[in-house]
């Protein structure tokens, strides 16, 4: 844990995709039934709410972006990779505006195509608001999330332009939580509403039953685009189970395969019992914000913040929590906060200079 001049204790959490895992659910074919911990089943309209609970679970396994993370290793911080888009550049002419040249093939569940048409679609979907497809909720996500789109346009049936407010080289890395359903099926259905119950993407799993707050049912997409990361299972159920005792009972009398962060205090008796615990870091952290703006507080002596956060025992929490967490450094993990000290310590040299 750790206090600074945020007024925020912080314990940064060591599990990725925290879970247990049956071993036997690792092979190939078959259903995999996961309890997630969100509260409800994440909208299934493409711009799923429940923050990243959604984006991994309803987002990324059925929709697709333009550009996307490349997951394939666990061992290091994920780079963007081609997604909708095979291709992107920076106009040569006009560094405020990004091309993208669109990949070709790709058609969204319902058996339509994905074009430039159907990314203009989209996009007004997310940022005009008198379109007919206009999306309050999903709109307001992809703003907060990518806040940078101020015009795009469509080049020909496979190349779109969007532009930027300024000369952004990070924008691409933004388009991977914008995620594009098919235009097709929104105008068969007639809202996203009815569009909920009956989703088109274009990811490697499609949704075939949908319960709100009880459960989605995704199953393999045999048409998926790309033949390497078609899903080994045939199935896969998901459950919202908030409660961490509850999807521990779960996995232990074999309703679900595969659980999201088990409780700290299980961890011993699930691995004598034979499950595998698998975690992993990444910058993550669970901040207490202290009052700051209460008259009178005492937080407001620097001295009473530093005397918190001298009391504070890091190392004590996390063998508490069974090793499910790592200390905290200011709002970060310590060894993000090393990479970026090195990153900005750096020296740089231009080849001219090295000439």
């Amino acid at each position: 844990m750790t206090m600074g001049t945020m007024a925020r204790v912080s314990l940064a959490v060591s599990m990725a995709t925290a879970g247990c895992i049956i071993a036997s659910s690792a092979q190939a074919g078959g259903t995999l039934r996961i309890a997630m911990t969100a509260s409800d089943v994440p909208t299934t309209t493409g711009a799923p709410d429940n923050g990243f609970e959604g984006l991994r679970f309803l987002g990324y396994p059925v929709f697709e972006g333009l550009v996307l993370w490349d997951l394939s290793r666990a061992d290091k911080l994920a780079e963007i990779r081609p997604g909708l888009a095979e291709i992107w550049t920076q106009d040569p002419s006009d560094s405020k505006k990004w091309i993208f040249h669109l990949r070709r093939g790709v058609k969204f569940h319902d058996g339509s195509d994905f074009d430039a048409d159907a990314a203009i679609w989209n996009l007004d979907r997310y940022f005009k608001p008198d379109a007919p497809q206009a999306d309050p909720t999903g709109g307001a996500i992809a703003r907060a999330r990518n806040p940078w789109v101020v015009g795009y346009r469509k080049l020909d049936d496979h190349t779109i332009e969007i532009a930027n407010p300024r000369p952004l080289s990070y924008f691409p890395g933004a388009l991977a939580y914008l995620f594009f359903s098919s235009p097709s099926q929104f105008k068969k259905t007639g809202s996203w509403a009815e569009f909920a119950k009956a989703p088109s993407g274009t990811g490697p799993f499609k949704i075939t039953d949908f319960k709100p707050r009880i459960s989605v049912t995704l199953i393999r997409n045999e048409g998926y685009w790309d033949n390497n990361r078609v899903p080994k299972l045939d199935k896969m159920v998901l459950f919202p189970m908030p409660e961490a005792t509850t999807r521990l009972a779960a996995l232990r009398s074999g309703e679900v395969d595969w659980i999201e962060v088990p409780p700290p205090d299980a961890v011993p008796s699930l691995k004598a019992a034979g499950f595998e615990i698998v975690t992993n870091s990444y910058p993550h952290v669970w901040p207490w914000v202290m009052n700051f703006g209460k008259p009178g507080t005492a937080w407001s002596d620097v001295r009473v913040r530093r005397a918190i956060n001298y009391c504070v025992n890091r190392d004590g929490l996390v063998t508490l929590l069974n090793g499910l967490a790592e200390p905290a450094a200011g709002s970060t993990t310590r060894q993000t906060l090393i990479s970026v000290i090195r990153m900005s310590t750096t020296p740089t040299t231009s080849p001219r200079r090295r000439r």
